[in-house]
C-alpha cells in the first residue's frame, strides 16, 4: 500500500543549491564557522549552535553565520528562531535558493505548512535537475492543502515465479509422531513448480482539514500453480478509518487508525477469516530520518483448523533512513508479536527482525535486499511431538528492479529464500521463489 510520509528532504535540495549565493564570512569568524560546519556534519547540531552564538553580536550581517545558525537552530528543534534567520538572508539576497529551501523546511517544523508550501514551489520554480525536482513534487503533493479534495491511487501488479515448495513441505520425509517413525506420503513432501501471479490494490485518502482526514482501500492477490493446483492461494482485504495529522513538539506526524478485514483462500476453500484494526504512525524526525510504527489487533478465525482460531498482537517498529544517492535508505524493523489460540499449543509469542536497503544503481535501475530472522515461541508441549514447538525462520529477499519511464511502471526480478528450522521436523522445510513482475501505477 502506498504511503504518504510528510518528510522534507533537505539532503536531497542541498545537492543542487551549493553553489547558491552567500556572503563571505569575516576572517574572524571564518574559523569559528569552519569548525561549526564539521560539528553539523556529524550531527551534533547543539554544539554547532553553541560555537556560533557567541560571534552573532559582532557579525550580524555575516550571512553565512546566520544560514549555519539557522540550521542548527531547526535541527535542535528551535524553528522559530531558525526561521528569523533564514528571513534575514533572503530580505537581502532574495535568490538565495538554499537559504529558501531551508527556510521552507523550519516552516514545516514549525507547523507552519502554508508558507513552507508556498517557499518549497519558489525552490522548484528555480529550474532544479530533474531528480531534485521529482523530489520537490513529492515534497508539494505531500502538503497538498485540504480543499484540494480527494486522492485516488491505484497498483496492479502481473508476474510469473517458480516455486521450489510451494506447500513449504518438510525437508525431512520421516518425522516421529508419538515416539513412532511416521513416512510422509508425497502429496505433502517438498516439490517444485511455476506458477502466475496477480495483484491489485486501490487507495482513497482526504483530508478534511489540516488535521482530520479519511483513509480507504481494497486490495486482492493470489498465486495458481500450473501442475500442483492444490496449494492456490488468494487473499483480500478492505480497510478504511480516520486519520489525523498534527505536530508532536517541532516534529510532524500522521496516525492513519484503520479498521479492516481480510479472507483468504486455500485450494479454492476458505482458510482463514481476519479483522480488526492497523493503525500505522508516521513521524519524521529530520530530513533524513523517519520513525514508523505499524501495528495489528486482530482477530483470526481458521476455517481448516479451529485449534488455531484466537487473537493476534502485533507491532513493527523501523526506522527509514534516507543517506547518499536521492532515494536510497536503509531501513531496520523489529517485530513483536503474541498469537491467541483455542488449543494451548498452538499459542505463541515471536520477536524478528529485518533490514531492508534500497539503493538506486543508475540508468534506471535499482536495487531492494531484506535478509530478517524470526523465532516463533509455543507455550504448550504438543502431545503428537512430545516436546513444545520453537521454530526460527530465516529469510531473504532481493529484488532488481528496472524503472521503465511510462507512468512510472516497473519490472522487477526477484529471489526470496526461506529456511524454517523447527524443533518438530513436520515444520522444518527450505524454499527458493523467483519471480518477475511488472508493476503498473495509476
Amino acid at each position: 500500500m502506498r504511503k504518504h510520509h510528510l518528510i522534507a528532504t533537505t539532503f536531497i535540495i542541498a545537492l543542487f543549491v551549493t553553489g547558491a549565493a552567500q556572503a563571505q564570512a569575516p576572517s574572524s569568524a571564518a574559523a569559528a564557522e569552519a569548525d561549526a560546519g564539521k560539528l553539523l556534519q556529524s550531527g551534533q547540531a547543539q554544539a554547532a549552535c553553541d560555537r556560533l552564538r557567541p560571534l552573532l553580536p559582532g557579525n550580524r550581517d555575516d550571512l553565512q553565520l546566520r544560514f549555519m545558525m539557522g540550521q542548527c537552530l531547526t535541527q535542535t528543534g528551535k524553528p522559530d528562531e531558525a526561521i528569523q534567520h533564514f528571513q534575514f538572508i533572503l530580505a537581502r539576497e532574495p535568490g538565495n535558493t538554499r537559504a529558501r529551501a531551508e527556510l521552507a523546511n523550519a516552516e514545516l517544523a514549525a507547523g507552519q505548512t502554508n508558507s513552507a508550501r508556498a517557499d518549497y514551489q519558489s525552490v522548484l520554480d528555480a529550474d532544479p535537475p530533474p531528480q531534485v525536482r521529482a523530489d520537490l513534487q513529492r515534497i508539494l503533493a505531500s502538503l497538498a492543502p485540504a480543499n484540494t479534495g480527494k486522492e485516488w491511487s491505484a497498483q496492479f501488479t502481473f508476474g510469473a515465479l517458480f516455486d521450489s515448495n510451494p506447500g513449504a513441505g518438510p525437508s525431512s520425509g520421516t518425522i516421529t509422531v508419538f515416539g513412532a517413525p511416521f513416512q510422509l506420503s508425497s502429496a505433502v513432501r517438498k516439490r517444485s513448480d511455476w506458477g502466475l501471479e496477480a495483484a491489485g490494490e486501490i487507495d482513497y485518502a482526504h483530508f478534511f482539514n489540516d488535521t482530520v482526514g479519511f483513509t480507504a482501500g481494497a486490495a486482492l492477490g493470489g498465486v495458481h500453480y500450473l501442475t500442483y493446483d492444490q496449494f492456490d492461494y488468494g487473499a483480500g482485504t478492505l480497510f478504511a478509518g480516520p486519520a489525523f495529522r498534527g505536530n508532536f513538539g517541532a516534529l510532524p506526524f500522521q496516525l492513519n487508525t484503520n479498521a479492516n478485514v481480510s479472507h483468504s483462500l486455500f485450494n479454492g476453500r476458505d482458510y482463514s477469516t481476519s479483522f480488526g484494526l492497523a493503525p500505522l504512525f508516521t513521524m519524521p524526525i529530520n530530513s533524513q530520518l523517519v520513525f514508523l510504527e505499524q501495528a495489528s489487533i486482530e482477530q483470526n478465525i481458521y476455517h481448516t483448523d479451529s485449534s488455531r482460531t484466537g487473537q493476534a498482537y502485533f507491532g513493527v517498529t523501523s526506522l527509514q533512513w534516507f543517506w547518499g544517492s536521492p532515494g536510497a535508505y536503509i531501513q531496520p524493523k523489529l517485530l513483536l508479536g503474541h498469537e491467541e489460540a483455542r488449543a494451548a499449543f498452538n499459542r505463541d509469542d515471536q520477536i524478528g527482525g529485518s533490514l531492508a536497503i534500497f539503493q538506486p544503481i543508475g540508468n534506471g535501475f535499482s536495487v531492494y535486499v531484506e535478509p530478517g530472522i524470526r523465532n516463533a515461541a509455543y507455550e504448550k508441549n504438543t502431545p503428537a511431538f512430545g516436546n513444545t514447538r520453537n521454530d526460527t525462520i530465516y529469510t531473504t529477499t532481493a529484488s532488481l528492479i528496472y524503472d521503465l519511464g511510462y507512468h512510472d511502471a516497473q519490472v522487477s526480478l526477484t529471489y526470496a529464500w526461506t529456511f524454517a528450522d523447527s524443533n518438530q521436523a513436520l515444520y522444518t522445510y527450505h524454499r527458493h521463489q523467483g519471480s518477475v513482475q511488472l508493476t503498473v501505477p495509476f
